[in-house]
């Protein structure tokens, strides 16, 4: 049976910078499976969140494949693309990027609502969510009144509102100090275990990597399984 839920083939990537082009990922390969938790470390510009941006869909290779649960994403329309994205695709990010005029509560339903679900389930389902992250009591609040290791919380909650089958998490304890982050990868662990999401997360911070089954390590454009 195979257990892999996304697979990436000689991805390539390059951007222009002046009169040069840049090759950030070269000949990149991958293979995520169901379950599982993978790190991708690197230092700032390595390209490790361009990888990501690829394998979650939002930005396309100029060359290369990916497949998820044997779709070839890059060949499908946007619109289904789109649709993949929200049946089983979160996102986290160093940034919350909430809504500002939302409650937190209001926050979690937004992707709740946009999938069809009714006003009260949405809100029921969102409830529930920041209880089990532990911010239920800040579901009234807005954005500017969380701490910063809040708002990551109602930002999980909200990528975890639709019951992805992967996660993938762009530096989301940049902007946390080391008890808000050591607090915020305890809780992912937890998901993992307990819901079986799959995660992918990009980071610059090795300390990380003990929380991970997976680690690879981007260098030069090229990818390298650490273990």
């Amino acid at each position: 049976m195979n257990n892999i839920i996304i697979s990436a083939k000689n991805i390539q990537k390059t951007y222009k910078e002046g009169n040069q082009r840049i090759t950030v990922l070269n000949n990149v390969n991958i293979e995520i499976e169901k379950g599982s938790r993978v790190i991708i470390t690197g230092p700032s510009g390595s390209g490790k969140s361009t990888l990501l941006h690829i394998l979650g869909t939002l930005l396309s290779p100029d060359s290369g494949e990916v497949f998820i649960k044997d779709e070839n994403i890059f060949k499908l329309p946007e619109n289904r693309r789109a649709e993949i994205r929200k049946r089983h695709i979160g996102f986290v990010f160093q940034y919350h990027y909430l809504f500002s005029e939302f409650t937190a509560l209001q926050n979690v339903m937004v992707p709740l609502i946009l999938s069809g679900k009714k006003e009260k389930e949405a809100r029921n389902k969102a409830i529930l969510l920041l209880e089990l992250l532990g911010i239920k009591d800040r579901k009234d609040h807005r954005p500017n009144e969380l701490s910063g290791g809040e708002a990551q919380r109602v930002q999980l909650a909200r990528a975890l509102a639709n019951e992805p089958d992967i996660l993938f998490l762009d530096e989301p304890t940049g902007n946390l100090d080391h008890k808000r982050a050591m607090s915020l990868m305890e809780m992912l662990l937890k998901l993992n275990k307990e819901m079986g999401t799959t995660l992918c997360m990009v980071s610059h911070n090795r300390e990380l990597v003990r929380f991970f089954n997976y680690h690879y390590a981007i260098k030069d454009g090229q990818l390298e399984n650490e273990y």
